[in-house]
């Protein structure tokens, strides 16, 4: 009875009767850390919106574009405030196509791979208040390190507010 529950037991954590991992479960990790590390960041072309690269901004202006210390910007914690420079494509009202960049805020809501998932905590101005874009207060911003510009601590309560909101858009984490 009780060899028959251990071999049960067993079989439901996947290992091999000897206690070795089976092939299958070591690959598991390395596939789950493949696709995390695979979610799809904005475009210009699909999505209207795009962040740009703090990192490569520094690089061109090292003297007059500072950011944080890359430790900073890779150790993240739900709850901080990411600053983040948005590229968004607007049409002028001659339907001139235009690509604005604004800075905004987010706060960090989670961390899937090397990607973060912060809420976006400002209402851009390039696009109407009205129109029906991804692109909103309240709308998950999928970046990277190599994204933020600036870092901060907003009170407690108000990132506790913040996060405790149910997303106006969700971004897909495949």
């Amino acid at each position: 009875m009780i060899m028959a529950t251990l071999e049960r037991l067993d079989m439901e954590r996947n290992l091999a009767p000897s206690g070795r991992w089976t092939l299958r479960d070591k690959a598991a990790p390395r596939r789950l850390a493949w696709t995390l590390s695979r979610m799809r960041l904005p475009n210009i072309a699909q999505d209207k919106w795009t962040l740009r690269s703090a990192e490569a901004s520094h690089a061109a202006h090292p003297e007059t574009f500072r950011i944080p210390p890359a430790i900073q910007r890779h150790n993240l914690k739900r709850g901080q405030a990411a600053k983040l420079m948005f590229e968004i494509k607007s049409e002028d009202e001659d339907g001139t196509l235009d690509i604005a960049c604004e800075r905004m805020w987010v706060i960090v809501a989670e961390r899937v791979g090397d990607t973060y998932i912060g809420i976006l905590d400002n209402q851009p101005i390039s696009i109407a208040h009205g129109e029906d874009a991804y692109l909103r207060f309240g709308a998950e911003i999928p970046f990277k390190a190599e994204h933020v510009i600036e870092v901060d601590t907003p009170p407690t309560k108000y990132s506790a507010w913040q996060l405790g909101q149910k997303p106006e858009r969700e971004w897909s984490r495949e």
